[in-house]
């Protein structure tokens, strides 16, 4: 149950900071080759792109497996029967693309982590203040 409520509070953040990404200016890029600069673009675009299909792929399986979404134990939002609708291979695949893109999350964080501690400790420079 926490798993899916937190899941679907991540999915209304998500529906807002995407607008207001695309509304406000871009920091300027820290400076750097352009191998650091190309692997800073492609690794936010896979954030945004991980904070998409993950709730997404989430609210699928819930509502086109059956079982719902529950939120905090305040209620549920209910799923459509499988067998009913004929839409539960949507779950299915739902279910595989959520887990996949978790997996790889799982490894992802820790190496845009690792990318932020390289910048600062290497390099000197606090890339973190460009987010405040």
């Amino acid at each position: 149950m926490l798993h899916k409520s937190v899941g679907l509070c991540l999915a209304g953040l998500i529906l807002v900071r995407v607008p207001m990404r695309l509304k406000s200016a871009v920091p300027p890029a820290v400076a750097g080759n352009v191998l650091e600069q190309t692997a800073a673009k492609l690794s936010h675009l896979a954030l945004y792109a991980f904070s998409i299909i993950m709730p997404v792929a989430g609210v699928a399986m819930g509502i086109f497996g059956g079982k719902g979404l529950p939120f905090f134990g305040l209620g549920t939002v209910p799923g459509l029967d499988p067998k009913q609708s004929g839409k539960g291979w949507i779950a299915g695949k739902a279910f595989k693309l959520h887990k996949q893109a978790g997996r790889y999350f799982e490894y992802f964080v820790p190496i845009h982590i690792g990318a932020v501690g390289f910048h600062y400790f290497a390099k000197g420079q606090n890339i973190l203040k460009r987010i405040f």
